[in-house]
């Protein structure tokens, strides 16, 4: 079993250029992810949560510090390798679900395995465990115009656990529900670790509400944490 944290960030610093003016979205950021967390990270519009989530989910680049998943320093890693690491390690949920309108319930949590190569029979296989994971057994042969916006984010989230990741990262998740559906997804969410699903969930929000219902909380401000419930 390993001792190392999941994720480890040290030092994270990110700018953008934008004309002549310079925005300096993370400065600093330093904090560890481990086993059995769920950690919301939270804070007003433009503070860095989605950049944050990015450089965490290995979407994006960061310019200076250093990053490491389960004790590997992802600096030093070329393209190839980084593309394993996040296919293998984590999960992604973000508000907009991004299914693909032409494909039923049942294809959308399968694309994952089919770009691993994966046999048809095992894609299909899978993808119906993962449907009924999120409750969705009797939703398989249905076309995300036929689904309610929950229904579409439990398809979402089906295919971000179909890979089996160690991280699910979840950017924003019910942005786009109403209240009761997003408390209701927040619940699935919440049994993910107690379930085995995935080792840590990691949920970007500005909701404080969602937030205070996670184990941890981070709160960012001008791209500085400002608060840390699980720092000593």
């Amino acid at each position: 079993m390993s001792t190392h944290p999941l994720l480890e960030l040290k030092d994270i610093h990110k700018h953008y250029t934008s004309g002549s003016r310079t925005v300096k979205a993370l400065r600093g950021l330093s904090f560890n992810v481990n086993s059995g967390d769920y950690l919301a990270i939270c804070g007003p519009s433009g503070c860095g949560k989605s950049t944050l989530l990015g450089i965490m989910g290995l979407l994006d680049s960061f310019d200076s510090g250093s990053y490491l998943i389960n004790g590997e320093d992802t600096t030093s890693l070329n393209d190839m390798r980084l593309t394993a690491l996040r296919s293998k390690f984590f999960g992604f949920v973000f508000q907009s679900f991004n299914l693909i309108e032409r494909m039923t319930a049942l294809e959308n949590v399968a694309l994952p395995l089919y770009y691993q190569r994966v046999s048809k029979t095992d894609r299909t296989e899978r993808a119906n465990q993962a449907l009924s994971a999120v409750g969705l057994s009797g939703r398989a042969t249905h076309f995300p115009g036929q689904l309610s916006g929950g229904e579409m984010q439990r398809v979402a989230i089906a295919r971000a656990l179909i890979t089996s990741p160690a991280v699910l990262l979840a950017d924003e998740p019910t942005g786009n529900l109403d209240s009761k559906t997003g408390a209701q997804v927040v619940e699935l969410f919440e049994n993910l670790i107690t379930e085995n699903l995935c080792r840590a969930f990691v949920l970007i929000t500005h909701d404080l509400q969602l937030a205070k219902r996670a184990t941890r909380q981070i709160t960012l401000a001008d791209g500085k944490i400002v608060s840390d419930s699980g720092r000593i």
